[in-house]
């Protein structure tokens, strides 16, 4: 079961749709309450997968617009503790966002993928590993 003692209670800890949920059960983590701790987090879990999806999908955006979200993401979530990998990754994406920008996130394909490649290369003159951390991120 997705339930742990922490700090002397019951703790549930799940994923819905790859993002993570935890928190307290409020009840004390005792073999007594055990049952109820598991029906507080089932009952959390369906409220959670009950609520409405996104109905703006990212395939719905620009490029750029998709970008910048992802950029705050990665500054704000997924890489604060490392500012370098962030600020790399915004740095890859400003030629990127350079190129795709108009296009529907939707649209970009291995024809246009294979056109940024060629532009980096021929065009701004980049090295292999450039181009590598560019595609990456």
């Amino acid at each position: 079961m997705p339930l742990r003692r922490r700090n002397g209670s019951w703790h549930y800890r799940f994923k819905v749709r790859g993002k993570p949920y935890s928190g307290t059960t409020g009840f004390e983590a005792t073999a007594k309450n055990r049952r109820v701790a598991e029906k507080f987090e089932k009952t959390e879990r369906q409220r959670i997968m009950s609520a409405p999806v996104d109905q703006h999908p990212i395939t719905d955006l620009d490029f750029a617009t998709a970008a910048g979200k992802f950029i705050v993401h990665c500054e704000d979530v997924r890489y604060r503790a490392k500012p370098a990998t962030a600020q790399r990754i915004k740095v890859s994406f400003t030629a990127l966002t350079t190129f795709f920008g108009d296009f529907q996130v939707a649209e970009i394909d291995a024809r246009l993928i294979d056109a940024f490649k060629e532009s980096r290369i021929v065009d701004c003159g980049v090295k292999d590993i450039t181009l590598r951390h560019d595609l990456h991120a």
